[in-house]
């Protein structure tokens, strides 16, 4: 990854360019003592979007942001990304990014116990376009929290519930696809060993066909040999 990321990084592409500023950004991620490398890569990120004018790719960035931020314990700053990506993704009509904007909002006013902002910011969310599974499971992981910290526990309890269903259908979806993934590799290996026994016989034929060449040759010259001997 990191050889592919340097080789990236000569390119002139810009495309290829913020793709390398954004991976490195989410690797960085992965270490906390990293995130202010992480902030570097996606504010690059965002600063080469902006030229390419790709709304959806800032987007990321501010939402990477804002969850660093965060994590960070610098609620101020992590809201302005979040509106910032709120703003961008309302400009372009684009409900994913106005989906986590808004639980990047909700979740960090929770963590201040600003709770009817956090409601506010809830109750904006956008539920009227295909969510993911994981991101069914993440809204209703922020309803039961925001459920809990409110004293709403019989509210908490219904949103634990699709909590189960939604990690239940995740575990179901990863297992059919590694199911999915086994069967791909069994027919490519199976596929393998029928090429593998084909070019087998097919050197076996060749070795037979050469065989029964230089047999013949060699019987063409005994007959020869026996010919020009019974001549003389």
């Amino acid at each position: 990854m990191n050889q592919a990321i340097q080789e990236a990084q000569t390119s002139k592409d810009p495309k290829v360019l913020q793709m390398v500023f954004y991976t490195k950004g989410k690797l960085a991620m992965g270490d906390r003592a990293q995130l202010d490398s992480a902030l570097f890569f996606f504010e690059k990120t965002i600063s080469i979007s902006q030229k390419n004018k790709d709304a959806t790719f800032e987007i990321q960035g501010w939402i990477n942001i804002g969850v660093i931020h965060r994590e960070a314990g610098r609620q101020e700053l992590s809201r302005r990304a979040f509106q910032k990506v709120i703003a961008l993704s309302e400009a372009i009509s684009y409900p994913f990014g106005i989906f986590y904007g808004q639980m990047g909002m909700a979740t960090s006013y929770l963590d201040e116990s600003a709770f009817d902002k956090a409601q506010e910011a809830i109750q904006q969310i956008p539920k009227n376009y295909p969510l993911s599974l994981g991101d069914k499971l993440a809204y209703h992981e922020l309803l039961v929290q925001y459920f809990r910290n409110t004293g709403r526990f019989q509210e908490a309890l219904a949103a634990q519930d699709s909590i189960f269903f939604y990690k239940d259908s995740l575990a179901s979806t990863e297992k059919q696809q590694e199911l999915t993934r086994l069967e791909i590799k069994y027919e490519v290996e199976q596929k393998n060993r029928e090429n593998e026994i084909l070019a087998l016989e097919k050197e076996q034929a060749e070795q037979r066909a050469l065989y029964q060449k230089r047999r013949g040759v060699s019987v063409l010259f005994v007959l020869l040999t026996l010919l020009t001997t019974s001549l003389y």
